[in-house]
């Protein structure tokens, strides 16, 4: 079980993003899903140019530098938070939200490999 208070702290970059997704993988991570899903929430505010300009994300995903590791992890951190609050709509049960504490849910494993494969990508 993952603690409850174990808040993920990191400067957004892409690095960080593949240290978090990296210990999901492995079993290793000391926070829960819930507290990666908001981490990577206020990662995606942290870059809003992209939200507010999609053609610069476009544009950035283009280039062969730090600029398209930025946008491509920007995309991944969006569709972590996008596939949990998806989870909790679809997922999770009235009574599971009642009697069980949101930390600890999990997203399927799958989707963790997939966003680190997307990563290691870059």
């Amino acid at each position: 079980m993952r603690r409850a208070d174990q808040k993920i702290i990191l400067p957004y970059t892409p690095e960080n993003l593949r240290m978090l997704l990296l210990q999901v993988c492995d079993g290793e991570n000391p926070f829960s899903h819930q507290d990666l899903a908001y981490w990577c929430d206020k990662y995606t505010l942290h870059y809003y140019e992209y939200e507010a300009d999609e053609t610069q994300w476009m544009n950035d995903m283009q280039q062969a530098d730090n600029r398209q590791d930025l946008a491509k992890s920007f995309a991944i951190a969006k569709d972590i938070g996008w596939q949990w609050y998806f989870y909790m709509a679809r997922g999770t049960t009235l009574s599971d939200i009642q009697y069980v504490e949101l930390h600890e849910l999990e997203l399927p494993r799958h989707l963790f490999v997939k966003w680190l494969n997307e990563l290691y990508e870059m």
